[in-house]
């Protein structure tokens, strides 16, 4: 498993994101940084919802996965 998120943030390329590997990881990364500023603003949601692979992130907000967890689950 060969995946650099930063990469893909910091040096976009249409065609990486032909490969649905790229995509949802770096969909998952950017979902996981916003939980963790709004954790860190000091935030706490009422609910959380998510769709899709936004149900993974759900469970990184809530503490049900792990980073770890939630990164290998979008990648598989």
């Amino acid at each position: 498993m060969h995946v650099s998120l930063r990469s893909l943030y910091e040096n976009p390329n249409e065609d990486v994101f032909k490969n649905p590997i790229n995509v949802m990881t770096g969909v998952i990364g950017m979902q996981i940084g916003l939980v963790n500023v709004l954790k860190t603003l000091g935030v706490e949601p009422d609910g959380i919802v998510g769709h899709s692979i936004g149900e993974l992130s759900c469970s990184y907000a809530d503490g049900g996965f792990t980073l770890e967890e939630t990164i290998l689950a979008a990648y598989y």
